[in-house]
């Protein structure tokens, strides 16, 4: 600290090459290099499990570092012992801890892409492929998907609502499979949780 060139660390636990977190990491880097900064990458991370080697005690030196950023999809606690006073700046989830946060508004951004397939395209049937049992952004979401359909008087139809393992690529083949192959669902709209969902649920009923 009180070096002449900044230097700040960029947290993310789930790698920096992820579809979700990598967008953010060369966002970072751009910006780094514009401010003339030094960014170090802390990417697969397990915040506080004590008893892996890449956990974030056996990482990070908070002496050495001017402020953190913390890409958090999951947490909803940042335990500030671990930054030991350093600024952080927390982009995912709300937490509980007085840090400045930059939050996705998932309620009411799902709910106005529900609305858009239901008035805009006349979408009656809509499928949705949920997120991890848990994650806060996850179950957001899928309760803005619940709410838009009762808002609009259309019948929930268990059958197109599917919850694969995780919300990677694999997720959304896994649950094309499932709806089309097994449930043999007829749907007019497929709404995805996330991106990697929609994107391979996409291809996979292309082909």
């Amino acid at each position: 600290r009180g070096q002449a060139r900044p230097t700040f660390g960029f947290l993310v636990t789930w790698g920096l090459s992820n579809p979700y977190s990598g967008p953010i990491w060369w966002g970072a880097v751009e910006t780094a290099e514009a401010l003339d900064v030094n960014l170090v990458g802390f990417g697969d991370v397990d915040l506080y499990d004590t008893s892996r080697g890449r956990s974030l005690y056996q990482q990070i030196h908070p002496a050495t570092l001017d402020g953190v950023i913390v890409v958090n999809p999951t947490f909803a606690d940042l335990r500030h012992d671990v930054f030991q006073g350093l600024p952080v700046v927390n982009i995912g989830v709300p937490v509980r801890e007085a840090v400045t946060s930059i939050l996705v508004d998932n309620y009411d951004g799902m709910r106005a892409l529900v609305r858009h397939m239901i008035e805009a395209h006349g979408c009656r049937r809509l499928a949705f492929l949920q997120g991890p049992a848990g994650n806060p952004e996850a179950d957001e979401r899928f309760h803005a998907y619940l709410d838009e359909i009762q808002a609009h008087g259309l019948r929930l139809a268990p059958e197109l609502i599917y919850q694969p393992a995780d919300w990677s690529p694999a997720g959304g083949e896994e649950s094309v499979r499932m709806l089309l192959d097994e449930r043999h669902a007829k749907f007019d709209a497929l709404i995805a949780a996330n991106d990697n969902m929609a994107l391979a649920a996409m291809i996979a009923m292309e082909s």
